[in-house]
C-alpha cells in the first residue's frame, strides 16, 4: 500500500480486500490509503437481498474457506476472485480446473428464479433472494475477511457506524 500511495500521489488511494472492521479500516488509512472498499461484510447487512443460505455459508465461514479461483469467469474472464467451496468448486478442480467448453457439467441448471430467470453452472451471479434449486452450486464470492463479519444481521448504516471508528483518531 505505501509503495502504491507514493507512486501515484496525489491520486486517491482505496484499499480493499480482507476489510470488514474497524481495525482494517485504521490499518489501511496507517498505510496511507484515503479510503475503503468493503464488500463482503455488506452481504450479511440487513438490507442485503442475498439468500439466506448463502447468509449462513458467509457467517459460518473463515478466511481460509475463501478460495481464490478463476472457476466463475462467465462475464468475467482473466479475473480471478475469492469464492466459497462448493459443489460446482469441488467438481472443477477435481477435473482438473479445465477451460470453458470443458468443465463438468458445463451448461446445467443449477438455479432459477422467477424474475432473473434459469442459472447455469459456472455463472458469475450469486444467489439472491428468490433463488431455487441448488444454490450451493451457484458463485458465493466472499473475500479474506469473511472469517470477520459475525454472526448476527445488522442494518447496513450500523456496519457503516462501526467501520467508520477505524477513521476516528
Amino acid at each position: 500500500m505505501p509503495a502504491v500511495v507514493d507512486r501515484i500521489s496525489p491520486v486517491p488511494v482505496l484499499a480493499a480486500g480482507g476489510i470488514c472492521d474497524a481495525r482494517g479500516v485504521r490499518a489501511a488509512v496507517a498505510l496511507g490509503a484515503c479510503g475503503v472498499w468493503v464488500g463482503t461484510r455488506f452481504l450479511v447487512a440487513e438490507q442485503a437481498g442475498t439468500h439466506p443460505r448463502y447468509r449462513e455459508r458467509l457467517r459460518a465461514a473463515t478466511a481460509e474457506d475463501a478460495v481464490h479461483t478463476g472457476v466463475f469467469r462467465d462475464g468475467w474472464p482473466d479475473a480471478p476472485h475469492r469464492a466459497l467451496r462448493n459443489t460446482t468448486l469441488t467438481r472443477w478442480e477435481d477435473a482438473g480446473r479445465p477451460g470453458p467448453g470443458a468443465r463438468p457439467g458445463e451448461g446445467e441448471v443449477v438455479a432459477e428464479h422467477a424474475s432473473f430467470g434459469p442459472v447455469r453452472r459456472y455463472a458469475d451471479l450469486v444467489p439472491v433472494v428468490g433463488h431455487v434449486g441448488d444454490v450451493e452450486g451457484m458463485a458465493m464470492y466472499a473475500g479474506q475477511g469473511v472469517g470477520l463479519i459475525g454472526t448476527t444481521a445488522e442494518p447496513a448504516a450500523s456496519i457503516v457506524h462501526e467501520l467508520s471508528r477505524g477513521c476516528a483518531g
